[in-house]
Protein backbone atom coordinates (compact mmCIF):
# COMPACT_ATOMS: atom_id res chain seq x y z
CA UNK A 1 0.00 0.00 0.00
CA UNK A 2 1.14 3.90 -0.52
CA UNK A 3 2.29 5.23 2.21
CA UNK A 4 0.08 8.14 1.28
CA UNK A 5 -3.27 5.87 0.69
CA UNK A 6 -5.41 6.21 4.26
CA UNK A 7 -8.45 3.79 2.85
CA UNK A 8 -11.54 4.54 4.17
CA UNK A 9 -12.71 1.38 6.74
CA UNK A 10 -15.08 -1.26 4.51
CA UNK A 11 -18.08 -0.73 6.38
CA UNK A 12 -17.89 2.93 4.73
CA UNK A 13 -17.64 1.67 1.24
CA UNK A 14 -20.58 2.81 -1.23
CA UNK A 15 -20.77 -1.06 -1.38
CA UNK A 16 -21.11 -1.89 2.31
CA UNK A 17 -24.57 -3.35 2.53
CA UNK A 18 -23.94 -5.41 -0.62
CA UNK A 19 -20.28 -6.82 1.15
CA UNK A 20 -22.03 -7.81 4.28
CA UNK A 21 -25.17 -9.87 2.49
CA UNK A 22 -22.29 -11.68 0.89
CA UNK A 23 -20.44 -13.17 4.12
CA UNK A 24 -17.32 -12.65 6.05
CA UNK A 25 -15.29 -14.21 3.33
CA UNK A 26 -15.93 -11.42 1.00
CA UNK A 27 -16.08 -8.53 3.65
CA UNK A 28 -12.25 -10.13 4.29
CA UNK A 29 -11.08 -10.23 0.43
CA UNK A 30 -12.51 -6.92 0.10
CA UNK A 31 -10.75 -5.04 3.22
CA UNK A 32 -7.57 -6.99 2.84
CA UNK A 33 -7.20 -5.73 -0.92
CA UNK A 34 -8.89 -2.55 0.22
CA UNK A 35 -5.90 -2.05 2.73
CA UNK A 36 -3.43 -3.79 0.34
CA UNK A 37 -3.90 -1.55 -2.68
CA UNK A 38 -1.68 1.26 -4.40
CA UNK A 39 -2.97 4.72 -3.97
CA UNK A 40 -4.99 4.51 -7.45
CA UNK A 41 -6.61 0.84 -6.22
CA UNK A 42 -5.36 -0.50 -10.08
CA UNK A 43 -2.97 -3.34 -9.42
CA UNK A 44 -1.86 -6.85 -9.86
CA UNK A 45 -3.45 -9.34 -7.56
CA UNK A 46 -0.84 -11.59 -5.92
CA UNK A 47 -2.71 -14.99 -5.26
CA UNK A 48 -0.12 -16.43 -2.54
CA UNK A 49 0.10 -13.18 -0.70
CA UNK A 50 -3.61 -12.90 -0.52
CA UNK A 51 -3.97 -16.40 0.53
CA UNK A 52 -1.31 -16.41 3.30
CA UNK A 53 -3.08 -13.07 4.64
CA UNK A 54 -6.47 -14.44 4.46
CA UNK A 55 -6.14 -18.03 5.11
CA UNK A 56 -8.29 -18.86 2.02
CA UNK A 57 -7.50 -21.04 -1.27
CA UNK A 58 -6.49 -19.47 -4.60
CA UNK A 59 -9.93 -21.21 -5.60
CA UNK A 60 -12.15 -19.69 -2.83
CA UNK A 61 -10.68 -16.13 -3.56
CA UNK A 62 -11.15 -16.44 -7.32
CA UNK A 63 -14.96 -17.13 -6.35
CA UNK A 64 -14.83 -14.10 -3.91
CA UNK A 65 -13.55 -11.78 -6.56
CA UNK A 66 -16.43 -12.72 -8.60
CA UNK A 67 -19.33 -11.82 -5.90
CA UNK A 68 -17.03 -8.36 -5.56
CA UNK A 69 -17.12 -8.13 -9.64
CA UNK A 70 -20.80 -8.85 -9.19
CA UNK A 71 -21.95 -6.04 -6.47
CA UNK A 72 -19.51 -3.63 -8.15
CA UNK A 73 -16.90 -3.33 -5.67
CA UNK A 74 -14.03 -3.93 -7.57
CA UNK A 75 -13.11 -5.32 -11.36
CA UNK A 76 -10.73 -8.11 -12.44
CA UNK A 77 -9.08 -9.07 -15.87
CA UNK A 78 -8.29 -12.69 -15.01
CA UNK A 79 -6.16 -12.25 -17.66
CA UNK A 80 -2.92 -9.87 -16.15
CA UNK A 81 -4.55 -10.66 -12.94
CA UNK A 82 -5.13 -6.91 -12.34
CA UNK A 83 -7.70 -5.66 -9.41
CA UNK A 84 -9.28 -2.29 -10.03
CA UNK A 85 -10.70 -1.32 -7.02
CA UNK A 86 -13.90 0.91 -8.31
CA UNK A 87 -13.32 4.29 -6.26
CA UNK A 88 -10.64 3.76 -4.41
CA UNK A 89 -8.19 6.60 -6.39
CA UNK A 90 -11.59 8.76 -5.56
CA UNK A 91 -11.34 7.87 -2.22
CA UNK A 92 -8.02 7.48 -1.27
CA UNK A 93 -6.11 10.55 -3.57
CA UNK A 94 -9.28 12.78 -4.63
CA UNK A 95 -8.83 15.40 -7.29
CA UNK A 96 -5.13 16.52 -7.36
CA UNK A 97 -3.98 20.08 -7.30
CA UNK A 98 -1.28 20.84 -10.26
CA UNK A 99 0.27 21.46 -7.34
CA UNK A 100 0.81 17.96 -5.66
CA UNK A 101 3.75 17.16 -8.36
CA UNK A 102 4.23 13.91 -5.69
CA UNK A 103 1.11 12.31 -6.32
CA UNK A 104 0.52 13.26 -9.63
CA UNK A 105 3.98 11.32 -10.05
CA UNK A 106 3.00 7.99 -8.04
CA UNK A 107 -0.51 8.09 -9.49
CA UNK A 108 0.98 8.38 -13.10
CA UNK A 109 3.86 5.73 -12.33
CA UNK A 110 0.87 2.96 -10.61
CA UNK A 111 -0.93 3.66 -14.05
CA UNK A 112 2.49 3.25 -16.38
CA UNK A 113 3.13 -0.48 -14.51
CA UNK A 114 -0.22 -1.89 -15.40
CA UNK A 115 0.40 -3.64 -18.74
CA UNK A 116 -1.21 -2.64 -22.19
CA UNK A 117 -3.08 -6.03 -22.23
CA UNK A 118 -5.05 -5.78 -19.44
CA UNK A 119 -9.10 -4.81 -20.75
CA UNK A 120 -9.82 -2.63 -17.84
CA UNK A 121 -6.74 0.08 -18.48
CA UNK A 122 -8.77 2.06 -20.87
CA UNK A 123 -11.74 2.10 -18.65
CA UNK A 124 -9.58 3.20 -16.16
CA UNK A 125 -8.00 5.98 -17.67
CA UNK A 126 -11.12 7.39 -19.13
CA UNK A 127 -12.05 7.45 -15.62
CA UNK A 128 -9.59 8.97 -13.70
CA UNK A 129 -6.79 10.65 -16.23
CA UNK A 130 -8.51 14.22 -15.29
CA UNK A 131 -8.85 13.88 -11.94
CA UNK A 132 -5.31 12.44 -10.67
CA UNK A 133 -3.49 14.50 -13.76
CA UNK A 134 -1.89 11.44 -15.33
CA UNK A 135 0.98 12.63 -16.98
CA UNK A 136 1.02 10.27 -20.46
CA UNK A 137 2.22 10.78 -23.70
CA UNK A 138 -1.42 11.15 -26.07
CA UNK A 139 -0.26 7.74 -27.66
CA UNK A 140 -1.50 6.21 -24.29
CA UNK A 141 -4.84 7.84 -24.17
CA UNK A 142 -7.98 5.63 -26.02
CA UNK A 143 -8.82 5.87 -29.13
CA UNK A 144 -11.22 8.54 -30.35
CA UNK A 145 -13.00 5.58 -33.06
CA UNK A 146 -15.77 4.28 -31.14
CA UNK A 147 -16.71 7.75 -30.38
CA UNK A 148 -19.26 9.70 -32.33
CA UNK A 149 -19.38 12.91 -33.43
CA UNK A 150 -20.90 14.90 -30.40
CA UNK A 151 -18.16 12.78 -27.75
CA UNK A 152 -21.78 11.25 -26.79
CA UNK A 153 -20.45 8.12 -25.43
CA UNK A 154 -18.20 9.78 -22.96
CA UNK A 155 -19.84 12.57 -21.42
CA UNK A 156 -17.68 12.90 -18.17
CA UNK A 157 -14.34 12.38 -19.89
CA UNK A 158 -14.41 13.78 -23.69
CA UNK A 159 -11.43 13.25 -25.72
CA UNK A 160 -10.68 16.31 -26.20
CA UNK A 161 -9.91 16.98 -22.58
CA UNK A 162 -7.85 14.08 -22.26
CA UNK A 163 -4.75 15.46 -24.35
CA UNK A 164 -4.86 18.48 -22.77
Amino acid sequence: MSKKSSPIPIYYNRCADDLRAAGPAAMLVAAYLQYSSNSIGFFLLKFEAVSRAVGLASDEIKAVLLVLEKIGFLRFDPGTQIVWIIDHAVETLGYLRPTNKAAISEATAEFAAIPEACLMRADFLWSYAVMLRLQLPSAAYPSDVNLDSEDQNRPDFPPKLARV
